[in-house]
Protein backbone atom coordinates (compact mmCIF):
# COMPACT_ATOMS: atom_id res chain seq x y z
CA UNK A 1 0.00 0.00 0.00
CA UNK A 2 2.79 2.66 1.02
CA UNK A 3 4.66 1.62 -3.05
CA UNK A 4 1.12 3.21 -4.18
CA UNK A 5 1.03 6.50 -1.96
CA UNK A 6 4.48 7.43 -2.61
CA UNK A 7 3.09 7.23 -6.46
CA UNK A 8 0.91 10.07 -5.77
CA UNK A 9 2.72 13.93 -6.75
CA UNK A 10 2.56 16.38 -3.82
CA UNK A 11 -0.49 17.60 -5.13
CA UNK A 12 -2.46 14.65 -4.80
CA UNK A 13 -1.09 13.84 -1.68
CA UNK A 14 -2.06 17.43 -0.28
CA UNK A 15 -5.56 16.87 -1.51
CA UNK A 16 -5.90 12.76 -0.98
CA UNK A 17 -7.76 11.41 1.95
CA UNK A 18 -5.69 9.35 4.11
CA UNK A 19 -6.77 5.95 5.14
CA UNK A 20 -7.40 7.44 8.70
CA UNK A 21 -9.16 10.78 7.25
CA UNK A 22 -11.27 8.45 5.40
CA UNK A 23 -12.15 6.22 7.82
CA UNK A 24 -13.47 8.56 10.24
CA UNK A 25 -14.97 10.29 6.92
CA UNK A 26 -17.10 7.33 6.06
CA UNK A 27 -18.29 6.71 9.63
CA UNK A 28 -19.64 9.89 9.55
CA UNK A 29 -21.38 9.91 6.51
CA UNK A 30 -22.78 6.72 7.78
CA UNK A 31 -24.12 7.57 10.93
CA UNK A 32 -25.62 10.77 9.29
CA UNK A 33 -27.46 9.05 6.57
CA UNK A 34 -29.05 6.50 9.22
CA UNK A 35 -30.09 9.59 11.25
CA UNK A 36 -31.53 10.99 8.00
CA UNK A 37 -33.17 7.82 7.50
CA UNK A 38 -34.65 7.07 10.82
CA UNK A 39 -36.51 10.81 11.24
CA UNK A 40 -37.88 10.11 7.90
CA UNK A 41 -39.80 7.66 9.67
CA UNK A 42 -40.82 10.15 12.00
CA UNK A 43 -41.78 12.34 10.05
CA UNK A 44 -44.05 9.91 7.80
CA UNK A 45 -45.73 9.73 11.11
CA UNK A 46 -46.56 13.09 12.17
CA UNK A 47 -47.63 13.75 8.65
CA UNK A 48 -49.27 17.13 8.23
CA UNK A 49 -48.23 18.04 12.03
CA UNK A 50 -44.48 17.32 11.63
CA UNK A 51 -42.64 20.41 13.80
CA UNK A 52 -40.70 23.29 11.80
CA UNK A 53 -37.79 22.35 13.95
CA UNK A 54 -37.94 18.97 12.61
CA UNK A 55 -37.39 19.71 9.28
CA UNK A 56 -34.62 21.85 9.81
CA UNK A 57 -32.80 19.00 11.07
CA UNK A 58 -33.50 17.27 8.67
CA UNK A 59 -32.28 20.11 5.95
CA UNK A 60 -29.37 19.83 7.74
CA UNK A 61 -28.68 16.63 8.02
CA UNK A 62 -28.84 16.03 4.03
CA UNK A 63 -26.71 18.39 3.73
CA UNK A 64 -24.30 17.27 5.94
CA UNK A 65 -24.50 13.95 3.32
CA UNK A 66 -24.10 15.99 0.41
CA UNK A 67 -20.98 17.72 1.95
CA UNK A 68 -19.44 14.48 3.14
CA UNK A 69 -20.21 13.23 -0.69
CA UNK A 70 -18.53 15.76 -1.86
CA UNK A 71 -15.11 15.27 0.36
CA UNK A 72 -14.96 12.39 -0.43
CA UNK A 73 -14.96 12.82 -3.50
CA UNK A 74 -12.58 15.96 -3.78
CA UNK A 75 -10.45 13.22 -1.39
CA UNK A 76 -10.24 9.80 -3.52
CA UNK A 77 -6.77 9.24 -4.69
CA UNK A 78 -5.23 9.73 -8.80
CA UNK A 79 -3.09 5.92 -8.76
CA UNK A 80 -0.76 5.50 -11.26
CA UNK A 81 -2.31 1.79 -12.43
CA UNK A 82 -0.55 0.84 -15.91
CA UNK A 83 0.85 1.86 -19.42
CA UNK A 84 -0.50 2.98 -22.79
CA UNK A 85 1.54 0.58 -25.00
CA UNK A 86 0.70 3.01 -27.71
CA UNK A 87 1.39 6.79 -26.21
CA UNK A 88 4.14 5.41 -23.72
CA UNK A 89 1.55 7.47 -20.88
CA UNK A 90 0.89 6.43 -17.37
CA UNK A 91 -2.28 5.22 -17.12
CA UNK A 92 -3.96 7.28 -14.09
CA UNK A 93 -7.21 6.92 -12.63
CA UNK A 94 -9.20 7.55 -9.40
CA UNK A 95 -9.32 4.82 -7.14
CA UNK A 96 -10.12 4.49 -3.60
CA UNK A 97 -7.49 2.20 -2.75
CA UNK A 98 -7.89 1.71 1.18
CA UNK A 99 -10.97 -1.15 0.96
CA UNK A 100 -14.53 -1.72 -0.84
CA UNK A 101 -16.32 0.06 1.69
CA UNK A 102 -15.46 3.26 0.47
CA UNK A 103 -18.17 4.94 -1.54
CA UNK A 104 -15.79 4.93 -4.99
CA UNK A 105 -17.03 1.24 -5.02
CA UNK A 106 -20.95 1.51 -4.91
CA UNK A 107 -21.66 -0.42 -7.79
CA UNK A 108 -24.70 1.59 -8.60
CA UNK A 109 -24.32 4.90 -7.21
CA UNK A 110 -20.39 5.39 -6.84
CA UNK A 111 -18.91 8.57 -5.51
CA UNK A 112 -15.78 9.47 -7.95
CA UNK A 113 -14.28 12.21 -9.20
CA UNK A 114 -13.95 13.45 -12.35
CA UNK A 115 -11.31 11.16 -14.32
CA UNK A 116 -8.66 12.82 -16.34
CA UNK A 117 -9.04 12.10 -19.92
CA UNK A 118 -6.53 9.57 -21.88
CA UNK A 119 -6.81 9.92 -25.85
CA UNK A 120 -5.87 6.56 -25.87
CA UNK A 121 -8.23 4.68 -23.02
CA UNK A 122 -10.36 2.71 -24.97
CA UNK A 123 -11.90 0.75 -21.43
CA UNK A 124 -11.03 0.63 -17.75
CA UNK A 125 -12.02 -3.31 -16.09
CA UNK A 126 -10.98 -5.56 -13.36
CA UNK A 127 -10.78 -8.41 -11.16
CA UNK A 128 -9.97 -8.89 -7.43
CA UNK A 129 -9.10 -11.83 -5.26
CA UNK A 130 -10.56 -11.32 -2.15
CA UNK A 131 -9.17 -11.39 1.40
CA UNK A 132 -11.21 -13.49 3.72
CA UNK A 133 -11.66 -10.33 5.82
CA UNK A 134 -14.83 -8.78 3.65
CA UNK A 135 -15.72 -5.40 4.33
CA UNK A 136 -19.65 -4.44 5.59
CA UNK A 137 -21.35 -2.24 3.19
CA UNK A 138 -24.50 -1.46 2.66
CA UNK A 139 -24.42 -1.20 -1.18
CA UNK A 140 -23.41 -3.77 -3.59
CA UNK A 141 -19.55 -4.02 -4.71
CA UNK A 142 -18.88 -5.67 -7.81
CA UNK A 143 -15.22 -5.46 -8.01
CA UNK A 144 -15.02 -8.26 -10.79
CA UNK A 145 -14.20 -12.00 -11.05
CA UNK A 146 -11.13 -13.60 -8.85
CA UNK A 147 -9.00 -13.65 -11.67
CA UNK A 148 -8.02 -11.76 -14.24
CA UNK A 149 -10.00 -11.95 -17.72
CA UNK A 150 -10.35 -10.85 -21.43
CA UNK A 151 -13.29 -9.57 -22.94
CA UNK A 152 -12.64 -10.94 -26.71
CA UNK A 153 -15.33 -8.27 -28.48
CA UNK A 154 -12.97 -5.73 -27.31
CA UNK A 155 -10.27 -7.09 -29.79
CA UNK A 156 -12.31 -7.22 -32.71
CA UNK A 157 -11.00 -3.64 -33.24
CA UNK A 158 -7.15 -4.36 -35.02
CA UNK A 159 -5.74 -1.91 -33.05
CA UNK A 160 -6.48 -2.60 -29.79
CA UNK A 161 -4.25 -4.10 -26.75
CA UNK A 162 -4.90 -4.14 -23.52
CA UNK A 163 -2.36 -4.51 -20.15
CA UNK A 164 -2.98 -6.44 -17.19
CA UNK A 165 -1.32 -5.33 -13.62
CA UNK A 166 -2.35 -5.29 -9.95
CA UNK A 167 -3.11 -2.94 -7.21
CA UNK A 168 -3.57 -3.97 -3.76
CA UNK A 169 -6.99 -2.68 -2.48
CA UNK A 170 -6.93 -2.91 1.41
CA UNK A 171 -6.70 -6.33 1.95
CA UNK A 172 -7.38 -7.77 -1.60
CA UNK A 173 -5.23 -7.81 -4.29
CA UNK A 174 -7.10 -6.12 -7.54
CA UNK A 175 -6.18 -6.37 -10.96
CA UNK A 176 -6.48 -3.81 -13.42
CA UNK A 177 -6.80 -4.60 -17.81
CA UNK A 178 -6.93 -1.71 -19.52
CA UNK A 179 -7.64 -1.67 -23.29
CA UNK A 180 -5.71 1.00 -25.61
CA UNK A 181 -6.41 1.46 -28.89
CA UNK A 182 -5.19 4.81 -31.47
CA UNK A 183 -7.60 5.77 -33.22
CA UNK A 184 -10.17 4.98 -30.37
CA UNK A 185 -12.68 3.13 -32.39
CA UNK A 186 -16.53 5.40 -33.04
CA UNK A 187 -19.98 3.97 -32.29
CA UNK A 188 -17.99 1.38 -30.74
CA UNK A 189 -19.77 -0.44 -27.31
CA UNK A 190 -16.44 -0.50 -24.78
CA UNK A 191 -16.84 -2.11 -21.10
CA UNK A 192 -17.88 -0.83 -17.92
CA UNK A 193 -15.60 0.97 -15.78
CA UNK A 194 -14.80 -0.94 -12.84
CA UNK A 195 -16.90 -1.52 -10.08
CA UNK A 196 -19.37 0.55 -11.96
CA UNK A 197 -22.45 0.03 -13.98
CA UNK A 198 -21.40 2.71 -16.51
CA UNK A 199 -18.39 4.34 -18.25
CA UNK A 200 -17.44 7.61 -19.40
CA UNK A 201 -17.09 8.68 -23.14
CA UNK A 202 -16.29 12.19 -24.36
CA UNK A 203 -19.23 13.31 -26.73
CA UNK A 204 -18.27 14.83 -30.34
CA UNK A 205 -18.65 17.92 -28.39
CA UNK A 206 -16.22 17.59 -26.06
CA UNK A 207 -18.78 17.33 -23.13
CA UNK A 208 -18.43 14.07 -20.51
CA UNK A 209 -21.45 11.59 -20.84
CA UNK A 210 -21.79 8.31 -19.68
CA UNK A 211 -23.19 5.15 -21.49
CA UNK A 212 -23.89 1.46 -20.39
CA UNK A 213 -23.68 -2.08 -21.46
CA UNK A 214 -25.37 -4.86 -20.21
CA UNK A 215 -22.00 -7.28 -19.64
CA UNK A 216 -22.59 -11.00 -20.38
CA UNK A 217 -20.19 -12.87 -18.05
CA UNK A 218 -20.17 -16.37 -20.08
CA UNK A 219 -18.13 -13.80 -22.80
CA UNK A 220 -15.86 -13.39 -20.60
CA UNK A 221 -12.40 -15.21 -21.47
CA UNK A 222 -9.79 -16.59 -18.45
CA UNK A 223 -7.39 -18.44 -21.17
CA UNK A 224 -4.56 -15.12 -21.43
CA UNK A 225 -2.30 -17.32 -22.22
CA UNK A 226 -3.20 -17.09 -26.06
CA UNK A 227 -3.86 -13.59 -26.09
CA UNK A 228 -0.44 -12.76 -24.77
CA UNK A 229 0.95 -14.82 -27.14
CA UNK A 230 -0.98 -13.07 -30.06
CA UNK A 231 0.70 -9.56 -28.78
CA UNK A 232 -2.61 -8.56 -27.89
CA UNK A 233 -2.21 -8.85 -23.86
CA UNK A 234 0.95 -7.08 -22.24
CA UNK A 235 1.49 -7.04 -18.50
CA UNK A 236 3.31 -5.41 -15.58
CA UNK A 237 4.93 -7.02 -12.82
CA UNK A 238 3.21 -6.97 -9.54
CA UNK A 239 5.04 -3.91 -7.13
CA UNK A 240 6.95 -2.02 -10.76
CA UNK A 241 6.71 1.52 -10.23
CA UNK A 242 7.94 1.96 -13.35
CA UNK A 243 5.14 0.29 -14.90
CA UNK A 244 7.37 -1.62 -17.58
CA UNK A 245 5.48 -3.49 -20.32
CA UNK A 246 6.64 -6.90 -20.82
CA UNK A 247 5.38 -9.47 -23.81
CA UNK A 248 5.17 -12.84 -23.58
CA UNK A 249 3.73 -15.77 -21.11
CA UNK A 250 7.84 -16.32 -19.93
CA UNK A 251 7.79 -15.44 -16.10
CA UNK A 252 3.99 -13.59 -16.44
CA UNK A 253 2.94 -14.08 -12.76
CA UNK A 254 -1.04 -13.56 -14.22
CA UNK A 255 -0.97 -17.27 -15.65
CA UNK A 256 -3.62 -19.77 -14.39
CA UNK A 257 -4.25 -17.66 -11.03
CA UNK A 258 -6.84 -19.88 -9.23
CA UNK A 259 -9.76 -18.22 -7.60
CA UNK A 260 -13.64 -17.62 -8.97
CA UNK A 261 -14.25 -17.28 -12.51
CA UNK A 262 -17.56 -15.46 -12.10
CA UNK A 263 -18.58 -11.90 -11.06
CA UNK A 264 -18.73 -11.37 -6.90
CA UNK A 265 -21.13 -9.47 -5.18
CA UNK A 266 -20.28 -8.34 -1.79
CA UNK A 267 -23.04 -6.71 0.56
CA UNK A 268 -23.23 -6.32 4.22
CA UNK A 269 -19.96 -8.27 4.24
CA UNK A 270 -21.83 -11.27 2.26
CA UNK A 271 -19.85 -12.49 -0.87
CA UNK A 272 -21.74 -14.20 -3.28
CA UNK A 273 -21.51 -15.32 -7.18
CA UNK A 274 -23.97 -17.40 -9.81
CA UNK A 275 -23.15 -20.64 -8.93
CA UNK A 276 -22.73 -20.06 -5.42
CA UNK A 277 -26.25 -19.21 -5.38
CA UNK A 278 -27.04 -21.78 -7.30
CA UNK A 279 -25.54 -24.35 -5.35
CA UNK A 280 -27.07 -22.99 -2.51
CA UNK A 281 -30.18 -23.91 -3.94
CA UNK A 282 -30.07 -27.08 -4.75
CA UNK A 283 -28.46 -28.02 -0.90
CA UNK A 284 -31.84 -26.43 0.17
Amino acid sequence: MDRYKRKMNDSDRAASLGDKQRDYLLSAYKETVLLLDYTKGIVAEAGDTVSNSLTLYRQKLADCVADLRNAYREGVPFVELSRCPISGDVLRRSLDIYGLDGLWWDNRNPIRPREQLNATLLAFTGAMKLSEDLEFTSFLVKPGPGVPFVIPRLFSHNSVQAVLSSVPVGKHTGFVIAYFADPLPENFRRANDWGWEQYEVVRKDGQIGWDSIDEIEDDYDFDLSRWIEQGRLLWIYPGDSEMNLHEGKKDCPYIDIEGIREVQRIKEGTLWYPSLVRNQNDTN
